[in-house]
């Protein structure tokens, strides 16, 4: 049986960089967006959704490059323009000394010095804050957004990729009474983001997590198994597992954390093959089937990076790569079951030893989402997959003649496990559940 580690590992990394990318721009949030009260809630939601459109909209094309040639041109100028009123000023992020502009020359100056890479960087927190209305007609609407900008036009060069800089931006809509899909941009101010030390902090969470965790095996024949008519299966009950993980940031206010745990683990499996014929010499034997069940507790030792895609105080959305340590810390109930023919009403029950477990060590992506529902403490709730990257068994060159004498089947220090197969290892699809309390 062939593997599906690789390939499975290989799409859902291409997911997690799609997801990245999308969330990265800062979808924006609605929830607690302040309404003049002459607006009525239902007119409130309307202009909410059309605002959520028209943001969306932007984003995709704030960049200014297109996508399909790889460079700004007259079709992605065209995309940007039509977000904006024709007098709009916007913020220039990309100045040495940022201060408005007129639109059209923010434009003007991405195509002439940033022609190959557009506006590089990305939005993060943007939230609708305001709804108003005015008595020339239209609605207004401000956004407030945190921009972190890679892209940087400094005076005394012609192109100049600078470290991130971060900046707090307000954006301002205008929106047609009767054409909600009409908004337009009509100012965008900005200032500077508060230096680390003014406010910003290391974060530090601690969170206690339960598990549940879905098996499957990859393995590999031992050459010379005499198992090529025989039908195998490779299965496991769904494994639990607990413990802690702590997450730090690596700097204040940076999207990147470092996280460590500790988990207790149990894993169940479950190697069955049907319709054997084995022998040797002649003495040949009907096996109809022969299974064996291990179950084995382990010590999980997590290190983990995370990546913030989205979020605000309350809310938070991460990409992460956890490697895992499994140490092996007891093993309970190894039994084998035989039947030797299909007649056989009970298959036959044999304690064996326990097999020679190894330390394995696994590789996990996935998504968490976490809410804080009061300032310190929140809970979490993640998706993820694992690729076992070492097997759980080693193998016994001893039991190479395993089922060439039928007696061996009642022997509990051979095992079928080891005798037949390599590699045999443990990927996962699994869901968390905790609860994180914000330490400092």
């Amino acid at each position: 049986m062939k593997s599906t580690t690789r390939p499975l590992l290989s799409t859902l990394a291409f997911l997690l960089m799609a997801a990245g990318a999308i969330s990265a721009q800062g979808m924006l949030q609605t929830a607690l967006v302040r309404t003049d009260a002459g607006i009525a809630k239902s007119k409130a939601d309307s202009l909410a959704n059309a605002m959520s459109t028209a943001w969306a909209g932007y984003v995709q094309d704030a960049g200014l490059l297109n996508p399909r040639t790889g460079e700004v041109d007259d079709e992605s100028i065209d995309a940007f323009k039509r977000h904006f009123s024709f007098n709009a000023k916007v913020f220039n992020d990309l100045a040495d000394s940022p201060a408005p502009m007129h639109y059209s020359d923010y434009v003007s100056q991405v195509y002439r010095r940033l022609k190959k890479e557009g506006v590089r960087g990305w939005f993060e927190e943007a939230a609708l804050a305001r709804l108003s209305y005015d008595a020339a007609g239209f609605y207004r609407a401000e956004v407030k957004v945190v921009k972190r900008v890679l892209s940087h036009l400094g005076t005394s060069s012609q192109l100049g990729v600078d470290k991130e800089r971060c900046f707090q931006l307000v954006y301002k809509f205008e929106i047609p009474e009767h054409k909600f899909s009409e908004a337009a941009i009509l100012s965008i101010e900005g200032t500077s983001c508060p230096a680390a030390n003014e406010g910003q902090k290391t974060s530090v969470t601690l969170a206690g997590l339960g598990q549940v965790a879905f098996p499957f095996f990859g393995y590999d024949l031992a050459v010379g198994a005499p198992l090529a008519d025989s039908s195998i299966d490779f299965s496991g009950r769904p494994s639990l597992a607990g413990g802690l993980y702590l997450r730090t940031t690596l700097s204040p206010g940076s999207r990147f954390r470092l996280g460590a745990g500790l988990m207790i683990s149990n894993l169940e499996v479950k190697a069955r093959a049907n319709n054997l014929k084995p022998g040797a010499d002649g003495n040949t034997y009907t096996l109809h089937s022969l299974e064996e069940t291990m179950h084995i507790s382990y010590w999980d030792l997590m290190l983990g990076l995370h990546v913030r895609l989205a979020g605000q105080e309350r809310f938070q959305l991460t990409a992460d790569v956890i490697g895992t340590a499994h140490l092996r810390w007891n093993s309970y109930y190894d039994r084998r079951f035989y039947s030797l023919g299909a007649a056989q009403q009970e298959p036959t029950e044999v304690n064996i030893r326990d097999a020679a477990y190894w330390t394995y060590s696994s590789v996990g992506l996935g998504l968490t989402a976490r809410y804080f529902f009061s300032p310190r403490i929140g809970l979490e709730a993640g998706a993820f997959y694992s690729a076992g990257l070492s097997p759980l068994f080693g193998q016994d060159k001893k039991g190479a003649a395993f089922l060439d004498d039928r007696a061996n089947l009642d022997d509990l220090q051979l095992i079928f496990v080891e005798s037949y197969f390599e590699k045999v290892r443990a990927n996962m699809f699994g869901l968390r559940l905790g609860l994180v309390v914000e330490l400092n």
